[in-house]
């Protein structure tokens, strides 16, 4: 066998077995529907077991907005831990320059849930500018929809969803993305300014990073790896036999 239909080979396999599993990301995405507005008449349940709608919280500030589920062990508290950094490095003061809102996803998360997550998963000094909202799967779907927050609901209660948040203006104009788990403090400054300004900024850099579950005993991407180990060892075992085998016959006769 040539070496380079071996190469080909190889680097077309994973792609095959991903293609009869379905990706990881099949169905996750964070589309950027800047200019749009939220719906700030759907109702959810806040931190204080409070019937409010998303558009209360706005109470005329820019508002942080970050979605996930509190039961996330993956990619969620990563993204808050980097919302609160950039936070407090950026100098602004929490309340007055800006407020920060956390919507769960999962509809099972209540008041109880929402408020231990605020107090475990947010600083002391920052915990006054935010909110932690959760509702019935209508609600949490349609505030995903109009951001652009594509999620898949998994086995077990779990999600996969992408990570980042999104910062409105105080009308909940959609104004500004920020994808990923890390974010520079001058730039969240920066946005959160023109925010307040009711501007909208340009569209981000597009890095998907995607929180799933990939439980060894019953996930079914632990499934796709090892499918994906088992022919990939195949090939090469069969690889190697067509190798020894060519070069048994182009040995010379003694």
């Amino acid at each position: 066998m040539r070496p380079h239909v071996v190469i080909l080979f190889a680097a077309f396999l994973p792609l095959a077995v991903f293609a009869h599993h379905g990706g990881p990301a099949q169905g996750v995405g964070f589309d950027q529907h800047l200019g749009d507005r939220v719906p700030g008449q759907l109702m959810f349940i806040d931190d204080h077991a409070r019937r409010v709608t998303l558009g209360a919280h706005l109470q005329g500030k820019p508002v942080l907005l970050v979605l996930g589920y509190l039961g996330c062990r993956d990619l969620c508290p990563m993204t808050l831990a980097g919302v609160s950094r950039a936070l407090a490095a950026s100098g602004m003061e929490p309340g007055r320059d800006y407020r920060a809102v956390f919507v769960s996803i999962d509809p099972e998360e209540d008041a109880a849930a929402l408020a231990l997550g605020k107090l475990e998963r947010i600083p002391a000094l920052e915990r006054a500018a935010w909110t932690f909202l959760g509702g019935d799967a209508h609600s949490a779907g349609e505030l995903a929809r109009s951001v652009g927050f594509r999620y898949r609901s998994e086995p077990e209660n779990t999600f996969a969803h992408p990570s980042g948040f999104v910062v409105l203006t105080p009308e909940g104009v959609l104004s500004r993305y920020f994808p990923g788990v890390r974010f520079d403090p001058l730039e969240l400054k920066a946005a959160v300014a023109a925010a307040s300004r009711g501007a909208t900024g340009s569209v981000a850099d597009r890095l998907l990073l995607l929180c799933s579950h990939f439980d060894p005993r019953h996930g079914r991407y632990s499934a796709l790896v090892l499918d994906l180990l088992k022919a990939i060892t195949g090939f090469f075992a069969i690889a190697a036999a067509v190798w020894a085998w060519r070069r048994s016959r182009a040995r010379p006769e003694s």
